[in-house]
């Protein structure tokens, strides 16, 4: 089993006026951003009680708030003098944001992160270079939050690994452009 999206068993049952999924062993890792769209949270938090959940309400902010800014790891240095110089995709990320404000990169952190690639995925509990969080409610076990409301507390347990996921980062453009 792949973490992740892992889906078996899926159909499309139509009638004349509507089609609807029905699925069964279906396991999907979600991890959303609640401040971008509270409409679509509330659809999934009622409709998909048994989806394996993320909720990152301030917890996100760790990739561009706190942890290392010195030298080239600062927002502003890294962009420069990593990303812009890895050809055309730095020149093209680049020419969108001289800084890195990356709210969305700890839904990828949580998937790429090697420091703890032998560990449970499922376990948003554990730490990882998207975030470690908390268990939400009691009756539902596969929905994890912010470990605190409070931004310098939550955004730690990303920016803590800064200087990780910034090396790993730089390696990666160097592949793409070499």
């Amino acid at each position: 089993m792949a973490d992740g999206i892992q889906v078996r068993n899926i159909s499309t049952v139509c009638s004349t006026t509507k089609c609807e999924f029905v699925y069964t062993n279906l396991h999907i890792n979600t991890y959303i951003f609640t401040a971008n769209d509270p409409y679509s949270r509330a659809y999934v938090f009622e409709n998909y009680k048994e989806l394996w959940f993320i909720e990152s309400n301030v917890t996100f902010r760790g990739v561009y708030v706190g942890g290392d800014q010195s030298g080239n790891y600062s927002d502003t240095n890294f962009v420069e003098y990593k990303i812009k110089p890895s050809g055309n995709i730095g020149n093209y990320y680049y020419g969108r944001q001289s800084s890195m404000k990356e709210g969305d990169a700890p839904s990828f952190l949580y998937v790429v992160d090697p420091e703890h690639a032998n560990r449970n995925y499922s376990d948003a509990t554990l730490p990882n270079w998207g975030g470690q969080y908390k268990l939400y409610y009691k009756d539902m076990p596969v929905y994890y939050g912010d470990i605190s409301s409070d931004e310098n507390n939550a955004s730690q347990s990303v920016n803590e690994w800064r200087t990780d996921y910034l090396n790993d980062w730089e390696k990666r453009l160097q592949m793409l452009y070499s």
